[in-house]
């Protein structure tokens, strides 16, 4: 979610959660980096070759 308030953030994932069964959110992210790579993920976010960059905290 980009260029939207931080009020619409929970409202954003309620809808991901609502239809976590049924839309490919997989195929949004571009790059996934585990928690100690935030560094990392933040200057991939800034390439063109990424479209959204996930930080997973509980990827090893």
């Amino acid at each position: 979610m980009t260029n939207h308030t931080h009020n619409k953030y929970k409202t954003v994932m309620e809808m991901m959660l609502r239809h976590k069964d049924t839309f490919p959110w997989e195929r949004l992210f571009s790059h996934h980096f585990p928690l100690a790579q935030a560094e990392e993920a933040v200057k991939a976010s800034m390439t063109r070759e990424s479209m959204k960059v996930v930080i997973d905290p509980w990827m090893e």
